[in-house]
């Protein structure tokens, strides 16, 4: 399912090094592949259709791209 993710905070996955976890604006957490990312930046990703049995979460599938935003490059 695609959803615009706007980034208000990232943070590591405890205990690993390949998944991150993303927060968008509405203070939900979504967990996905390391990415470098930009707070405030709004990104489209595809992510799960429920939350994950063993975390709670929806998982980011794929990262589609990118909002761009008035005065950005």
């Amino acid at each position: 399912m695609k959803h615009f993710l706007k980034l208000t905070d990232w943070k590591w996955v405890e205990g690993s090094q390949t998944e991150m976890m993303y927060q968008d604006n509405n203070v939900e957490w979504f967990v996905g592949k390391p990415r470098s990312v930009v707070i405030g930046q709004t990104y489209v990703v595809e992510i799960s259709e429920g939350k994950a049995m063993s975390d709670g979460y929806r998982h980011i599938v794929k990262f589609e791209g990118t909002i761009q935003t008035k005065g950005s490059p």
